[in-house]
Order: structure tokens, then C-alpha cells, then sequence
């Protein structure tokens, strides 16, 4: 089995040292297989997930993205426009949430799309 510390995993991946860390500790998208005396340990089957997990343009996926869409994306889906659904997500008549660090950019669950599909009310 091939294993790789922080420095040799970044290179393996095509990251910097510090983004690595970033996805073990803020993320927690990338896991390492063991920790000896404080050194972060990856098996090449750890690496190639995580980089499969990954959105492009480097963002980590959130958990259920799938079922997630942007503003626009659930403008398009509604059939009206995305300051509209800015309206309706600071009323409370859809629900979603801001993403943190990405200037606060809003999600809505496809779910909740379809059910305010369902009540016609849009």
C-alpha cells in the first residue's frame, strides 16, 4: 500500500501543503488513514477519493449538494427571477441558507423548490 505524508499527498493531488491541511481540519473532506507522533498519514485510495469528491475549481462539495442549488438555479426552476427569490428567501416564503465564505451566497434545497411548486405560489 503507497502512503504519503502532508507534503508528498499535496504534491500527489496538485495542492499546496496548506490546502491539504485546510480539507483534514476546516472541511474535514479529506480524512488521513493514521496519525503517527503528530504526522498526517494518506493511503493513494484516500487521495484518489477525496479528488473525486471534489467540485472543480477546488471548492469542497457540502454534504447533499446534489439537492442544493444556487439562486439562479432555483430562479430558472420557478420560472421567475433571481432578485425575486432574494424576496422570497428573506420573507420566509422559501427557505434556504447563506453559504459561509463564499460572500454569502444563497442555497435552496430542490426539495424546498418543490414544494412551493406544489403550492402554486410562486
Amino acid at each position: 500500500m503507497e502512503v504519503y505524508g502532508v507534503n508528498d499527498a499535496a504534491e500527489y493531488v496538485g495542492l499546496s501543503e496548506s490546502t491539504i491541511r485546510y480539507h483534514v481540519y476546516v472541511t474535514e473532506m479529506l480524512v488521513p488513514d493514521r496519525k503517527i507522533s503528530g504526522a498526517l498519514i494518506f493511503s493513494k485510495e484516500t487521495l484518489d477519493h477525496f479528488q473525486e469528491q471534489r467540485q472543480p475549481g477546488g471548492r469542497p462539495r457540502e454534504e447533499g449538494d446534489g439537492n442544493m442549488l444556487s439562486a439562479q438555479e432555483a430562479a430558472d426552476a420557478l420560472g421567475i427571477k433571481r432578485h425575486t427569490v432574494y424576496g422570497l428567501l428573506q420573507t420566509g416564503k422559501l427557505s434556504g441558507k447563506k453559504r459561509k465564505g463564499v460572500c454569502g451566497a444563497w442555497r435552496v434545497r430542490k426539495s424546498e423548490v418543490e414544494r412551493y411548486l406544489r403550492e402554486g405560489t410562486a
